[in-house]
């Protein structure tokens, strides 16, 4: 088939960004999250969430903008 881009393979280019967690390679087209002033890559900002969720879910709460409310 003619005028079909091929697959390109990001693992042959060049990394765009390290994560600030775990150091693995972001590529281009990848996400990144800005956590604690670090970019971090999607397994890494997902860890960390699931963490806070379970140590700290005020805290999560506050950073997500959900308000919260101690009942009388």
């Amino acid at each position: 088939m003619r005028g079909l881009m091929p697959l390109r393979d990001a693992q042959q280019e060049q990394p765009a960004a390290w994560c600030g967690e775990c150091l693995g390679e972001i590529y281009p087209g990848e996400t990144v999250y800005r956590w604690e002033g670090k970019a971090v890559c999607p397994d890494c900002f997902k860890w960390a969430v699931r963490a806070l969720l379970e140590t700290s879910p005020g805290r999560l709460a506050d950073e997500l903008g959900v308000e919260r409310q101690v009942l009388d």
